[in-house]
């Protein structure tokens, strides 16, 4: 059970009274004209635990443990190297060495003995490497329905497993086919987790710290490739063909870590009351909020089982085919769909690809580490949709421009192509100008795009969230899939300059489409998001939400209803 302050001062009946009436205020709020629309803001003074703004040790460790898929996946970015190089090869498998990026993205690390023999049948090297992407996109179309159905924290487990043998298999590969398969295991374990551990991580969190607590999975996936291209640059001279054997087995580490240290950590207190399982319900709340008092984690324990209880009964009514057409079919939730897409769609441009000299490779991923850190201490104190539409979308597009501009001139004697020819040498200057480019748009990147598309399960009710979020995770892997297998030849049919180019037109539409119909979700409950996406977008509506609740934590008394209208 919980560690209860003494000196707290308990909910008096005042208190539950006007949330009493609060509540009523939600069940008579008549969403079904969108010109009538109707919002309600509880005191959050009324239902916020004592210290459930803070960040506990407990916290810290249920977060890290299930970030730690994102820290394993993060290693099998794609990185373009000669694969004949004992040296390159080493580097690529530090990528799978350093599963602590479970949920990144880009599997590309080939480093088996039969490399020489996929460098001369190079079109299998890309099948091969197209595999990871290709189980990724197969598993998490499922993980999430999956989840529902045994548990967010033992999907986990399933990843871990995935892992490991993925990780055995590829290590002792001798043959195209076994090297394949092995990656497609590998592929299977990044789709199941860079699906539920964003998802677990939101359900698990106070709404305060819940973006901050989401990042913490792609801050640990910048940190794998920080940490990989590190190590890569390091042994560039490493020339033992064999040792890098034993390197990808220690990779399996982070994942026993995780098998083992999920048994103790509390499953989602939301999917446990859809399973009508309450007591660990109850006892799920209490150890997140360890400080609450025991008429706080009843309050909130009720509050939740009132939330809940409409989506068990609408999961009990339909079957999994029903619910799945409902996010296609019901406006709701076809509102978050559609910005669980568009949010995973910038990955596209993430994986336009860059000169992997260790020192080049190890510059971005510092930029892209630092300024996806940053914008985990900044997502919950700005908001998303500051991060999001005023400063990462347009810094992305402004940072491409430059990139742009910047490779235009750097291979205009070239034929406008990067020619990989120990003849051919750039001049610095305009090297330096390229580098420059690339840390703008990664940092901008990163800061916003690169994170907040993994919160996306708070967009959608409990009875389709693990299917939603299940489609959002697969549109992420679909477009990782289309780049990886047409960026070599988009880059030689438009040139670079012009590749990217054509991406930074889809983040521009992006952009636009998120600027109109984003809503701020932050410091709201995921029950409040639901609420929104009722009748429409509700942007402005979302943005007055979010302020209520601060003043209302700020000691200022939050107003009980508000009709726009009326305004």
């Amino acid at each position: 059970m919980s560690k209860f302050t003494e000196d707290k001062k308990p909910f008096t009946e005042e208190d539950k009274r006007r949330f009493n009436g609060a509540a009523e205020h939600v069940e008579n709020v008549d969403n079904s004209n969108p010109k009538s629309k109707k919002f309600v803001d509880v005191d959050d003074k009324i239902v916020m635990a004592e210290g459930e703004e803070k960040v506990t040790l407990y916290i810290v460790f249920v977060c890290v443990t299930a970030a730690v898929a994102g820290f394993m996946f993060g290693s099998y970015l794609p990185h373009s190297t000669d694969p004949s190089n004992p040296a390159q090869a080493m580097r690529l498998v530090l990528s799978v060495v350093l599963q602590s990026l479970l949920v990144g993205k880009n599997l590309h690390s080939m480093c088996s003995p039969c490399l020489h023999r996929m460098l001369e049948l190079m079109h299998l090297t890309e099948v091969v490497t197209a595999m990871t992407t290709a189980g990724a996109f197969i598993c998490s179309l499922f993980a999430g329905a999956l989840s529902d159905r045994i548990g967010r924290k033992w999907v986990l487990v399933i990843s871990d497993i995935c892992y490991c043998i993925g990780t055995v298999v590829f290590g002792a590969s001798y043959s195209v086919a076994q090297a394949a398969v092995g990656r497609l295991i590998l592929g299977f374990g990044v789709g199941f987790s860079s699906c539920i551990g964003p998802l677990f991580i939101s359900e698990i969190s106070p709404p305060q710290l819940r973006g901050t607590l989401v990042t913490i999975n792609s801050v640990t996936i910048t940190l794998g490739q920080v940490i990989a291209y590190g190590i890569g640059a390091g042994l560039i001279n490493f020339n033992d063909p064999d040792n890098w054997r034993i390197m990808l087995v220690i990779g399996a580490a982070p994942a026993i870590y995780q098998a083992i240290a999920v048994h103790y950590l509390p499953e989602s207190p939301r999917y446990l009351l859809s399973r009508e399982r309450n007591e660990e319900a109850y006892t799920s709340l209490a150890r997140v909020y360890q400080q609450a008092t025991q008429e706080e984690l009843a309050l909130k324990y009720d509050i939740l089982v009132a939330n809940v209880d409409e989506s068990v009964q609408v999961k009990r009514e339909n079957t999994v085919w029903q619910l799945f057409k409902s996010l296609f079919t019901i406006p709701k939730n076809l509102r978050a769909l559609s910005l669980a897409m568009t949010l995973q769609a910038p990955t596209l441009f993430q994986m336009l690809g860059f000169e992997n000299s260790p020192l080049g490779g190890l510059i971005i991923a510092a930029a892209n580490f630092v300024f996806t850190s940053l914008g985990m201490f900044l997502v919950d104190k700005t908001g998303r949709r500051p991060l999001m539409v005023y400063l990462s979308a347009p810094g992305v597009i402004l940072g491409c421009v430059w990139a742009i501009v910047s490779l235009y001139y750097l291979t205009k004697d070239t034929g406008f192509q990067l020619v990989e020819d120990p003849a051919v040498t750039y001049d610095s200057g305009k090297q330096v100008a390229v580098i420059i480019g690339f840390v703008a748009y990664v940092g901008a990147y990163g800061i916003g795009l690169g994170h907040l598309p993994w919160t996306m399960s708070e967009l959608f009710p409990l009875e389709t969230r693990g299917l939603g979020t299940g489609i959002g995770t697969a549109t992420n892997w679909a477009c990782n899939l289309i780049i990886s297998e047409s960026y070599l030849s988009m880059q030689k049919g438009i040139t670079p300059s012009g590749t990217f180019g054509l991406f930074a037109g889809f983040v521009f539409c992006g952009w636009m489409y998120l600027l109109f119909c984003y809503p701020e979700t932050a410091g709201l409950h995921l029950e409040d998001v639901q609420s929104l996406l009722a009748d429409g977008f509700n942007v402005r509506e979302s943005v007055r939400l979010r302020k209520n609740k601060r003043k209302a934590l700020k000691g200022l008394k939050g107003t009980t209803i508000v009709d726009e209208e009326a305004k």
